[in-house]
């Protein structure tokens, strides 16, 4: 019976359409804030662990994306598959210098935000507050940056 021609191909299609339900449909979107001037880039970085949390250089993977509006919606479904959770650290890098300018004292000078819309006391969040569990169904996070 498995030997039909027919049959297999009917099933093949029958896994893929299946297939395409679960994986293909997935949409995972960052929806940023509190941007000040279109102009320069916002400089998104995705971590999985604390370790790394927030370090610049140390994220999993990161996004450029040309500021265009003051509130932007960006698909994130790329970088984000394949997770089970998940931080961003984003910044409005203005003068496109791929660097969190900050003054003399450390403070930057350059609006930022977190997942969870997570705010540290004295420097960055914890992982555990700006973790996101990413589920599979899609989902929409925002981070207002300040």
């Amino acid at each position: 019976m498995l030997s039909s021609p027919h049959l297999k191909i009917g099933l093949i299609i029958l896994f893929s359409f299946f297939m395409n339900q679960i994986f293909g449909q997935q949409k995972y979107l960052l929806e940023v804030s509190g941007i000040n001037s279109v102009k320069g880039n916002l400089m998104i970085g995705m971590f999985d662990n604390e370790k790394n949390f927030p370090t610049q250089g140390k994220q999993l993977k990161q996004l450029v994306v040309k500021v265009e509006s003051k509130h932007q919606i960006i698909d994130v479904t790329d970088i984000v598959r394949g997770k089970s959770v998940v931080a961003f650290a984003v910044y409005h890098d203005v003068n496109a210098n791929e660097k969190l300018d900050k003054n003399w004292f450390g403070v930057p000078t350059e609006v930022y935000g977190f997942s969870n819309n997570a705010r540290g006391t004295f420097g960055p969040p914890a992982f555990d507050e700006a973790k996101i569990k990413v589920t599979q169904n899609s989902a929409s996070w925002k981070v207002v940056l300040k």
